[in-house]
């Protein structure tokens, strides 16, 4: 599990683990806070919203 995270860090963008998460957690992101989830994926919750809006 942990390299797998590494490697979504090295090889995807902001954008694909974003997808990655909502198709497996599509629950947690309407109970988790936006800044926690930014952290989760490595991004700012500036650069979480905008990923947000472009869905």
């Amino acid at each position: 599990m942990v390299a797998s995270r590494l490697d979504s860090f090295m090889f995807q963008t902001p954008e694909e683990r974003y997808k990655a998460l909502i198709e497996r957690n599509s629950r947690l992101l309407k109970e988790v806070p936006q800044y926690m989830i930014a952290s989760y994926l490595g991004v700012k919750p500036e650069t979480l919203s905008r990923i947000r809006t472009r869905k």
